[in-house]
């Protein structure tokens, strides 16, 4: 599951077998950190691909963080459609999605969205 990127899955198996999930945390928490050095790199592509990937195990509220600085606001808009596709969004995200929408004038993304939505 670890190979496959398949963080949530390998937490729940280690909770359900009892396993120790140290190994899990410590490889979520590196990717984390991957996708700060990336973000720090102006490597915007792999940052918010880590971020993606990181959904269900890293909380919205942190990824969020990093990304609220204006010049982020196209990626966070990347991640927010992303927690939304994969059902970890509230109506909180939804509505700072929507207002980012219009902030940096991203019609096209906003349609995409209302289509898959």
């Amino acid at each position: 599951l670890i190979s496959q990127r398949r963080y949530s899955e390998a937490l729940e198996t280690c909770k359900q077998n009892g396993i120790e999930n140290s190994k899990v945390k410590n490889i979520i928490n590196q990717r984390l950190s991957d996708g700060l050095d990336f973000l720090s790199k102006e490597k915007y592509k792999d940052a918010i691909d880590i971020f993606i990937e990181l959904i269900g195990v890293v909380k919205p509220s942190i990824i969020i963080s990093l990304l609220s600085e204006k010049k982020y606001h196209t990626l966070l808009i990347d991640y927010l459609i992303a927690i939304h596709k994969k059902g970890f969004s509230d109506s909180l995200h939804t509505r700072l999605l929507f207002s980012l929408f219009i902030q940096c004038n991203e019609m096209d993304k906003l349609s995409m969205f209302i289509e898959d939505v």
